[in-house]
């Protein structure tokens, strides 16, 4: 079902992600034409070469150039947009409706008078082309239950649209804060984590709990700890599941929402993923604990 976000965009170009909050799409084209009035922000990532690539936003100036692989163009909501392209390509989109973006700057500085600046010519960003890697990894696994990493990594894309392309990105200090958590910051996101590990959890609501922005949230927790806050949940999560599968009395979707996740299919998946083996492996103790 094609979703609000990607009204434009046939259910058979890819994968896809929707939310409210945000969408991605991993889209594969064979050569052809655009032309639609944009809904939401949305932003293409290339993944490969376009070359020939024609595009003209909100104007009937055309511009033709050659896109190199991480290439980044934008799309403000509201804007009219025509492009074509005379070669097969694969690119991500994402797409950000004004709302959240607004929100994420509010937190970031403290504004929300947020205007995204268009970016018809594409350059080449690599932190934007790093974060689209991310994401069409997790849309190829189409995981139930992905849609918390999903988000953790729309926020971290939003949170470099609004440092680098918008209004406000002159407000950010170029010298970016160091260093990680205070020891009671530390204690208190992680004592917030284990009582709520039940539960979903983003950027923006870990970020709240110790007074700061999501972008600087993100970089102190995994300076603090070595690994980011999805990978923190999901091992803490993990390691509550192979808890609960010693003691046979407890169902396996009762381990499932009592570890946070969002099914038994949810843990099954995510179990073979990073341990290479079921929950009945695990609870017959053929795997290690």
């Amino acid at each position: 079902m094609v979703g609000k976000h990607f009204g434009f965009a046939p259910s058979h170009w890819g994968v896809r992600f929707e939310s409210s909050r945000g969408s991605a799409g991993y889209f594969s084209l064979p050569p052809g034409s655009l032309h639609f009035t944009s809904g939401v922000n949305l932003f293409l990532i290339f993944q490969s070469i376009q070359k020939n690539r024609t595009i003209a936003l909100n104007s009937d100036k055309k511009i033709q150039s050659i896109i190199p692989a991480g290439g980044l163009e934008i799309v403000p909501q509201g804007s009219d947009i025509s492009s074509m392209w005379l070669t097969p390509k694969e690119n991500m989109l994402i797409a950000l409706p004004n709302e959240r973006l607004r929100s994420l700057a509010g937190l970031e500085c403290g504004e929300e008078n947020l205007e995204i600046y268009p970016l018809g010519l594409a350059i080449s960003d690599r932190k934007a082309y790093a974060i689209s890697r991310a994401i069409g990894k997790e849309l190829a696994l189409q995981e139930i239950g992905r849609a918390e990493y999903l988000d953790a990594l729309l926020t971290a894309f939003g949170v470099h649209i609004i440092r680098n392309y918008s209004n406000l990105s002159s407000g950010f200090s170029a010298r970016r804060a160091q260093g990680g958590l205070s020891p009671q910051k530390w204690k208190k996101i992680e004592a917030y984590i284990r009582e709520n590990i039940s539960a979903k959890m983003t950027i923006e609501s870990l970020a709240v709990e110790v007074s700061l922005s999501p972008g600087h949230f993100s970089r102190a927790f995994k300076e603090t700890s070595g690994m980011s806050p999805h990978q923190f949940i999901l091992n803490m999560r993990l390691s509550l599941a192979r808890g609960l599968l010693e003691k046979p009395n407890v169902s396996f979707s009762e381990v499932a929402r009592i570890s946070g996740f969002a099914s038994n299919s949810h843990m099954t998946a995510v179990m073979k993923r990073f341990l290479g083996a079921t929950p009945s492996d695990v609870r017959k103790k053929r795997v290690a604990i």
